[in-house]
């Protein structure tokens, strides 16, 4: 833990089940991040970013300003019952800058 102290800190995802147990434990340990979502109205810390997960060049300007990023974004257990199918897609993101 001791080398992500002056890290900055984005979770993706932030505001979904495994996101929040994240976001608490790192807050938890005296490791401030920020979460990153798509539903603005989720309860979320301080540090909140509203991120479209389809917008590539906006998603390339805000992840250069982390250090490290955690992606815990995906379909929700509602989601995964109504849309079987679609939700064994997979959303991947690749950066030239890393």
């Amino acid at each position: 833990m001791e080398i992500l102290v002056n890290a900055l800190i984005l979770i993706l995802g932030g505001s979904g089940y495994l996101g929040q147990r994240l976001v608490s434990y790192l807050q938890k340990n005296s490791l401030p991040c920020s979460v990153a979502t798509s539903k603005p109205n989720k309860v979320s810390p301080d540090h909140t970013v509203y991120l479209d997960y389809y917008d590539e060049f906006q998603m390339t300007q805000i992840f250069s300003k982390y250090d490290l990023i955690i992606n815990a974004a995906g379909p929700s257990s509602t989601y995964c019952t109504k849309e079987p199918l679609l939700s064994k897609s997979c959303l991947l993101y690749t950066s030239d800058a890393a």
